[in-house]
């Protein structure tokens, strides 16, 4: 039960920053030379994300490794959840110069930016769980 609950919290966090690159995307006119040149121009954003997810990879290893698998879910529900209203709250309060304007295009990008999320999501709990399973060996 606490896997899907991991899972699915993961997803719902999910959400937000994918849907806040993909309208980047999208005001860069879908040219992945803009966006890039965007993205490298946004250096400390970038670099606060990098940062907070080995955060959270440094602090899902230690928790994992010391108190349990369960005590892990549960303060790494917490923190999804908390960081997730943040980037809501944040999300909701930003003023963009034109709305987020859903098109075919657009749902294909999304599609595509929710799976590379997912697949860098899942290799890394699968990680955490594997050695949740070998510490049971």
């Amino acid at each position: 039960m606490e896997r899907w609950i991991l899972a699915v919290v993961t997803l719902v966090a999910m959400l937000i920053p994918t849907k806040h690159a993909l309208h980047m995307f999208q005001q860069n006119r879908y040219e992945l030379g803009r966006y890039s040149k965007w993205l490298a121009g946004n250096k400390k954003m970038i670099q606060g994300m990098l940062v907070s997810t080995l955060c959270y990879i440094v602090v899902a290893g230690l928790l994992t490794y010391f108190a349990g698998f369960t005590i892990f879910v549960w303060v790494w529900v917490g923190l999804l959840l908390v960081f997730t209203g943040i980037n809501f709250t944040r999300e909701k309060n930003k003023k963009y110069i034109k709305p987020l304007v859903y098109t075919g295009r657009k749902a294909s990008n999304c599609c595509d930016g929710f799976y590379w999320r997912l697949v860098l999501y899942s290799s890394t709990l699968n990680y955490y769980l594997s050695m949740h399973a070998y510490q049971h060996l």
